[in-house]
């Protein structure tokens, strides 16, 4: 029982355990190789198995080679393979010409299937996809063949992850609704940060005072930017804050509508009172429309009354189907796509790696959103 002597009490445990399935939680440096090591041996030497029969996985090259290393340590009686292998002089493909002969020395390490999860599972399918496909795929992965485990370079697609969700998102974006969500999302999470407030009450962007329209432009409130946005989505051009010279004072009405030859104020409680700006648009023969915070939270009021506002006023029908082009909405955004992105694929990672439900996997994002803005 020379295996088991150097192993602590729960160490021990876990080597000797005859369960079909032992899961064996550890820390960092606590010798969880050691413990796998020493029962990967204490099978084959005590219990008779079959080496062939044994599977080991691990996530990285390194850790399978370290496996491997250490039962070839195990098996070394004239410990001139450790010395070599703990040469610091030695350079990685030294090892691993090294490590591959004294393998084939060794039928019953030889006979072990010690893999990455990346290349277990691309032999798997590699070798039982035929009914599926024409086995003719690549691995979508940032890392490198070696870094997996495979031997052949071509195995690994050129295009990385982010690249190729990068293209997904493009083609989702060929959906006109779509576009339109995504471009608010980016402005509002990533732009002018404002969204997070509202979506997570965690934090508090005391200094924000513009808001980011559809159409690119800096708005000073979230009710201006949504008539705005209203605006775009129709196809209805407008003019922000266009300076208009009336018969007593100049001042700037927040929208102008050129195909309607038309004003739009928006009234809040805290505008400046209306009734002189009124006389100024009465006595100067100007057409102005007013729109109230009181209706800006109720999307069913807020889109009668933008429709009521420019209905008959403008030569072509409010239109909602405009046909809109990635590269131009996010021309000048492409930074915050690729931040997206990374956050996209950081959840992907949790999804997978961690079994997240939709709940969680939402309470998670939030706070890596607050934390990333800090």
């Amino acid at each position: 029982m020379s295996i088991i002597n150097n192993l602590n009490e729960k160490q021990k445990a876990s080597v000797l355990s005859e369960a079909k399935r032992v899961l064996v939680l550890a820390g960092a440096g606590s010798g969880k190789t050691k413990t796998v090591i020493s029962k990967l041996l204490h099978l084959v030497s005590e219990k008779s198995v079959k080496s062939s029969s044994i599977l080991a996985i691990t996530f990285t090259k390194n850790a399978a080679n370290e496996m491997t290393d250490r039962l070839l340590i195990s098996s070394d009686l004239t410990c001139e393979y450790e010395t070599f292998i703990q040469n610091k002089f030695t350079t990685p493909s030294q090892k691993d010409l090294e490590r591959k002969k004294r393998i084939s020395n060794e039928p019953w390490i030889s006979n072990l299937t010690i893999k990455t999860f990346h290349s277990l599972c691309y032999k798997i399918l590699r070798d039982n996809g035929n009914p599926v496909f024409d086995n003719k795929f690549k691995l979508i992965t940032d890392n490198t063949a070696e870094d997996v485990d495979l031997k052949n370079h071509e195995l690994i697609s050129v295009e990385k992850p982010k690249e190729i969700l990068g293209k997904m998102l493009i083609l989702a974006c060929k959906n006109r609704d779509y576009i339109l969500k995504l471009k608010r999302y980016i402005l509002d999470f990533y732009v002018d940060k404002v969204a997070i407030e509202r979506e997570i009450k965690l934090y508090t962007n005391e200094g924000q005072t513009t808001y980011t329209t559809l159409k690119g432009e800096k708005v000073k409130s979230k009710s201006e930017r949504d008539i705005a946005d209203w605006l775009y989505r129709h196809n209805i051009k407008y003019v922000y804050e266009k300076v208009t010279n009336f018969k007593d004072f100049n001042f700037k009405p927040d929208f102008f509508i050129p195909q309607a030859n038309l004003y739009l104020e928006h009234v809040t409680d805290k505008s400046y009172k209306m009734a002189d700006k009124e006389r100024q648009f009465v006595e100067g023969g100007k057409n102005c429309a007013v729109t109230y915070e009181s209706i800006m939270n109720n999307s069913i009021l807020f889109n009668l009354a933008m429709e009521r506002i420019v209905k008959g006023k403008i030569s072509e029908e409010i239109t909602a189907n405009i046909s809109l082009s990635y590269e131009e909405e996010f021309n000048r955004y492409h930074n915050k796509v690729d931040e997206f992105l990374k956050m996209t694929m950081r959840l992907q990672s949790m999804i997978k790696g961690e079994d997240l439900d939709l709940d969680m996997l939402l309470w998670i994002n939030q706070l890596m959103m607050c934390h990333s803005f800090q």
